[in-house]
């Protein structure tokens, strides 16, 4: 990586990323956390040497960085699609909605939860 004069820095924060992003593609919380804080610590030591870094080098990490950060938005977004999905389940089973011929919504609770399957 000739872009880079303080390699070491850089490359183990490039490897944390990379790491990270494996991680939550493939859904590994636990090394999510784990990555995390060697990420957080790797960020720090960049942040006390930033004046030895050109301003292109910075906006590498940055975007490089930023990436990630939309991998996070992105696996949110699913989270909570299938958190409302699972409550929608849930509701169906407890209640029963009805419509009459006017299109008016009725809910009963359901008073069985015996199971016939």
């Amino acid at each position: 990586m000739a872009l880079f004069r303080s390699k070491t820095k850089i490359e183990n924060l490039l490897s944390l990323v990379s790491q990270e992003r494996t991680a939550l593609l493939n859904g590994d919380a636990g090394a999510l956390v784990v990555i995390s804080a060697h990420k957080e610590k790797a960020l720090e030591d960049i942040l006390e040497i930033r004046s030895k870094f050109a301003e292109t080098e910075l906006k590498y990490l940055a975007t490089v960085c930023d990436d990630v950060q939309r991998l996070y938005s992105s696996a949110q977004l699913g989270l909570q699609s299938a958190h409302r999905r699972l409550q929608s389940l849930e509701q169906t089973k407890s209640n029963l909605k009805t419509y009459d011929a006017a299109g008016k919504n009725s809910s009963f609770p359901r008073i069985s939860q015996e199971k016939f399957f």
